[in-house]
């Protein structure tokens, strides 16, 4: 391990699952409220409703509620009612996982390049980071649509505007079907954080194509990456 990391001059993070808990935060609130309108449009029970949303996320589909509007012929109306709903969750109390706020300001001051890439509503992640209080640490903040060739674009762009080269980026996140694969087809190393929803579809897969490294934390990371940062 210590010899794939002694070339990283730079960082790309993920957010939600990386830097602090959104499965056990805001996940399950949401799909609370979102139950809701899925049931009265499906004449179902809420306990039904949610469950197929749960059946439904580890679907390829960009939008899972997209997909159960199309596979039941619902109105267009709909995924809009399903958002607005679940932007009654109050977001404001979350907070960096621990140490995760230590560990970036350390490997800023090592003078690694830290970039946050992550998918969602623009306003609501920027809104995320702010209350994380992560801002001053990174960067850049990086929000893209959630496509995988939209991130493949922008890690693609991360390259070329820092002058990095693949391997010298540590790809961090919690989906290997997403953001961690894209990086490895890019050359990139890759970093797994052993938390949340997608982490445990994938632990619970048959999948063989891991990462280059787990971690339980991010902070972990001021312990793995050498202290001397190589050359610029």
């Amino acid at each position: 391990m210590p010899g794939l990391l002694e070339s990283i001059k730079a960082l790309i993070l993920d957010l939600d699952d990386t830097l602090y808990d959104c499965s056990g935060s805001l996940v399950h609130a949401r799909r609370l409220k979102a139950a809701g309108v899925i049931a009265k449009a499906l004449g179902c029970t809420e306990e039904e409703a949610y469950r197929l949303q749960k059946g439904k996320e580890s679907s390829p589909k960009d939008n899972l509620y997209e997909e159960i509007a199309n596979c039941y012929s619902l109105p267009s109306t709909f995924v809009e009612d399903v958002y607005k709903a679940m932007k009654e969750v109050d977001i404001s109390g979350i907070r960096p996982f621990p140490g995760v706020a230590e560990c970036l300001r350390d490997l800023k001051e090592r003078g690694l390049r830290l970039i946050l890439v992550t998918a969602g509503q623009p306003l609501e992640q920027k809104e995320k980071i702010r209350l994380l209080g992560l801002g001053k640490l990174l960067d850049e903040v990086i929000v893209v649509e959630k496509r995988n060739d939209s991130k493949r674009a922008c890690f693609q762009d991360v390259l070329d505007r820092y002058g990095l080269r693949a391997e010298e980026v540590l790809c961090v996140g919690d989906k290997m079907e997403d953001e961690l694969r894209i990086a490895k087809t890019l050359g990139m190393s890759t970093a797994l954080v052993q938390h949340g929803r997608h982490y445990e579809s994938f632990a619970s897969s048959l999948c063989q194509k891991g990462p280059d490294i787990y971690i339980k934390s991010v902070a972990e990371l001021s312990r793995l990456l050498p202290t001397r940062q190589p050359s610029q």
